[in-house]
């Protein structure tokens, strides 16, 4: 219900949008494209959102600790280990296991696991994962991502009282 001076009127939504997109005739404001408009960027901000949650949920961190370790003890954890040889090779196992008098790295190729076997004399560092550094950096990176994006999602909203037709 409406009251205009001594007269009630019943209003619907249609009647409303109606009535205003009549006065913005007269105003020569175009109602519907401000309307557009503002879904379009507040939907654009809930797209970029969802998209770099998405993103970010298939990001893991795997932090190595800065101390080398032998073959022997990286064999009795079991936990990643990245490897580099004398010539500056680069190898990432997902552990070492000590068979038949050898070690050896294991990776997964394709579906199944493969046993590398490694020369002792010929590797320059072993260095075992920190699983503790890589679950915390694994959260924290992504938090942070997401309360920057918040942030500049945040900046560019404007949050005022203006009416149409205000800037």
């Amino acid at each position: 219900m409406v009251g205009c001076l001594s007269q009630t009127f019943d209003i619907n939504s249609t009647d409303l949008y109606h009535l205003v997109f009549q006065l913005s005739k007269v105003n020569s404001i175009d109602v519907q494209s401000i309307i557009m408009n503002t879904i379009r960027n507040k939907l654009y901000h809930l797209v970029f959102l969802f998209a770099s949650l998405i993103l970010l949920q298939s990001c893991g961190v795997v932090y190595y600790q800065g101390t080398n370790v032998s073959l022997e003890q990286a064999t009795k954890q079991d936990s990643k280990v990245k490897v580099k040889t004398i010539t500056n090779e680069i190898y990432e196992f997902r552990r070492i296991v000590f068979e038949d008098g050898k070690f050896y790295g294991v990776q997964k190729k394709g579906s199944e696991m493969v046993n590398i076997p490694l020369e002792v004399n010929e590797l320059s560092k072993v260095r075992l994962q920190d699983k503790t550094m890589s679950t915390v950096l694994s959260i924290v990176i992504p938090v942070v991502m997401i309360g920057v994006l918040i942030g500049l999602i945040g900046s560019s909203v404007s949050v005022g009282g203006g009416g149409f037709g205000t800037n």
